[in-house]
């Protein structure tokens, strides 16, 4: 047998899994596959192994697609036997940015000098640009863009705003994507913009959102329902009340978009934030009156505020209404009247409603539990707050760390000498609990010691500190309090200081974290 016939054969046989393309001619074939055999031995390719004449398209098409080979051998194949004129570009090139991007997608970087090089580039940078946004090389779709010619960019700008934008992690392309927008011919679908708008949200980057909202209003995209929506909620949340409703306002005069439950939802929060909640019951009834039904959502917003600025009456006329008809229950809802009715030192009417949840069968959180053992304290019925406390301590029932809060606060408020060590043992009992010791209640502690002069228990809080889970926040914001009361003091104000303090952060450390002291620091 011919040896070239026998390595012709041999090479198929290292490729009988590739699904390459018909070769038109035996000498194309055996091109192919000496070719091949090479490129598995090493990814260099000399140029004596190639002829002088360019290439067939199947010869090409052969080698990139031939799956035992490495990408690496495929781009340095491409480099070698492509001339940045080829005619053969419009089909190489996809196929080479194919096997790169599913093999090795930093290959592609490679790939920028020679698409610049070509007589038209417009023909592949697109492409390129496409590839490396698809296999998040941003630094190198960034630097693409950077070279890419001055009449090719808005073009290249407007085709990588919807990749960028759809990327996994859209918040690290937020400053490609606020380079882009001006520059692009036309920008980005309707549905990329509404998502990068609510990560935006998400994330409260508020400026950034601006910037997008600013730029697509001068552009004068197409606004659809989910875009006024996520604008008028974000411009709410971030006390920018003016633009939710102008936006509300062009909403309700554009047509056919017209505002949905989520809209007066969000016009119903921003009101609310921004402390009109006259205005924020109007547009609930505007609402109403437009067929479109409350859901537990807009009671929400509506009892919140309600509760907040004492509008009691109207909270229980939202109340019964959403009881009566809707059929919405919703135990956040109930928990903010009860709230309310406590803060508005209605006390005999937030106990009978205490019982109506349980009566409408409302699944008391810990929160409800929380809302009405603060009520009660703060109502002068510390007795029957610290009875429910214990009766549900001892039932094991939806108590949290904010309940033992409150009571620690309220034990070490007077300085009651065996109250403050009762509030000791909760907090002990706390981080067994598994509860965040929080500085509210560390704060309490030793407010509670101050008063009482119990500083045998404030041994064993400062003991509790270092060897429990508490942060050294409290430690720190102990030194900080001292530093601003022997500061200049209102006249008006008492400056005496709180906790004894000597100025030496060292020794303030050295109770959080004994192990860093040095032997000369050990008592001998």
């Amino acid at each position: 047998m011919p040896p070239g016939l026998f390595a012709a054969i041999r090479g198929r046989r290292l490729s009988t899994a590739a699904a390459a393309t018909p070769l038109s001619s035996l000498t194309d074939a055996l091109l192919a596959t000496r070719l091949a055999t090479h490129l598995l031995a090493t990814p260099h390719l000399p140029a004596e192994l190639l002829p002088a004449a360019p290439l067939p398209l199947p010869v090409h098409l052969h080698i990139l697609r031939h799956p035992a080979l490495p990408p690496a051998s495929k781009l340095s194949f491409f480099l070698a036997a492509t001339p940045p004129a080829s005619p053969l570009l419009a089909s190489t090139f996809p196929a080479l940015l194919r096997a790169l991007a599913a093999g090795s997608p930093t290959l592609l970087d490679e790939l920028l000098p020679f698409a610049l090089s070509c007589p038209s580039p417009a023909a592949l940078l697109p492409t390129l640009l496409a590839s490396l946004l698809s296999a998040s090389r941003l630094d190198a779709a960034l630097a693409l863009l950077d070279a890419a010619p001055p009449d090719l960019l808005p073009r290249l700008a407007a085709a990588a705003l919807p990749s960028l934008i759809a990327s996994p992690d859209i918040i690290a392309a937020v400053p490609a994507i606020r380079r882009l927008l001006p520059i692009a011919s036309h920008p980005p679908p309707i549905r990329a913009t509404n998502r990068l708008l609510l990560a935006l949200s998400k994330e409260n980057l508020c400026d950034d959102f601006r910037h997008v909202f600013d730029e697509m209003s001068r552009r004068g995209l197409q606004s659809n329902v989910r875009f006024y929506n996520i604008c008028i909620h974000a411009f709410g949340k971030w006390r920018q009340l003016d633009m939710s409703l102008r936006l509300f306002a062009a909403m309700k005069a554009a047509t056919p978009v017209v505002p949905d439950i989520c809209t007066h939802n969000s016009v119903i929060r921003a009101l609310v934030v921004g402390g009109r909640v006259t205005d924020a019951l109007v547009t609930f009834d505007e609402m109403k009156s437009s067929g479109i039904e409350p859901d537990v959502f807009t009671y929400r917003a509506v009892m919140n505020g309600c509760c907040k600025s004492f509008r009691m009456d109207d909270a229980l006329r939202v109340f019964q209404e959403m009881r009566g008809s809707s059929g919405v229950s919703d135990v956040v809802v109930y928990n903010s009247l009860l709230d309310g009715l406590f803060k508005a030192k209605k006390l005999d009417e937030a106990c009978g409603f205490f019982e109506t949840m349980v009566a409408d069968g409302i699944q008391c959180s810990a929160s409800t539990h929380n809302t009405v053992i603060d009520g009660l304290f703060k109502n002068g019925r510390a007795e029957a707050a610290c009875r429910l406390f214990y009766e549900l301590r001892r039932k094991e029932q939806l108590l949290d760390g904010i309940a033992y809060s409150i009571m620690v606060r309220e034990f070490c408020k007077e300085g009651v000498g065996d109250q403050v060590a009762e509030a000791l043992e909760l907090v002990k009992e706390m981080e067994q609990r598994g509860f965040v010791v929080d500085l509210v209640t560390i704060t309490s502690l030793l407010i509670g010691f101050t008063k009482s002069k119990r500083w045998d228990l404030e041994e064993q809080i400062v003991k509790f500190i270092r060897d429990g889970s508490v942060l050294p926040d409290a430690i720190w914001w102990k030194s900080n309090m001292m530093v601003a009361l022997r500061g200049p003091q209102d006249r008006a104000k008492d400056g005496m200081p709180m906790f004894s303090f000597d100025g030496n952060m060292d020794d303030v450390m050295g109770l959080v974290n004994p192990a860093g002291r040095t032997d000369t620091d050990a008592p001998k």
